[in-house]
């Protein structure tokens, strides 16, 4: 007894045989047309394309070309907007996404999902806008301003010589001075002054203004 798959192949190949033999095109309608007033041959070719009865069930059971291109086909990848990674021994495919300073890039855990961005975790900077990488930058940490004498922690970014970036700034009010925290400079001012950034001397009161009448 023959299964179904196996009794379309079988079907399909003799169509196909007769086809051959007759000169016909695929269409049984087409066939029998063709055939016209030859009756003994008519039966025997729409016996050959359906021996179960009926001209159109082989047909039926055949795929349709409609119906195999609506097959949804995989998404091609792009590598603008999206980034491959291997995780546990598969490769991941995510959207790439952008993220502001302050956070990081978090890599989708879901094929075909897109990257998101997290916050850095307490006593971690990122200083920079950062994308989505094969490589993942992740924040780092926040430079202890105890490690530069004379600096104290401060809200700003502030550079040193060769463009690294910590908040720390030149403790004006320990007599040290400059806008780089890696070298500050000790200055002294007169009493009744103090201390400026750019280590010039203020006067605490600014002096009165009078003006002739």
């Amino acid at each position: 007894m023959y299964g179904l798959p196996a009794l379309i192949q079988v079907l399909t190949f003799s169509v196909l045989i007769c086809c051959i033999r007759h000169g016909l095109s695929l269409e049984p309608d087409d066939k029998l047309q063709t055939l016209g007033n030859d009756e003994p041959n008519k039966r025997q070719l729409e016996q050959s394309i359906n021996p179960l009865g009926g001209s159109r069930v082989l047909l039926a059971l055949l795929p349709r070309d409609d119906e195999s291109d609506s097959k949804e086909q995989p998404p091609q990848f792009d590598y603008a907007y999206q980034i491959k990674r291997e995780k546990d021994g598969r490769m991941i495919i995510c959207g790439r996404t952008t993220c502001p300073p302050g956070t990081e890039v978090n890599p989708c855990k879901i094929n075909n999902s897109d990257d998101t961005c997290i916050g850095c975790p307490p006593g971690k900077q990122m200083l920079d806008q950062t994308r989505s990488e094969a490589y993942v930058l992740h924040c780092v940490d926040i430079p202890s301003c105890h490690n530069w004498p004379g600096t104290v922690e401060t809200a700003e970014n502030h550079k040193c010589t060769g463009g690294f970036r910590m908040r720390c700034r030149c403790n004006t009010e320990d007599g040290k001075c400059g806008y780089d925290p890696c070298h500050c400079m000790k200055r002294s001012c007169a009493e009744g002054e103090s201390l400026q950034q750019n280590c010039t001397c203020k006067p605490l009161v600014e002096p009165e203004v009078t003006t002739r009448r």
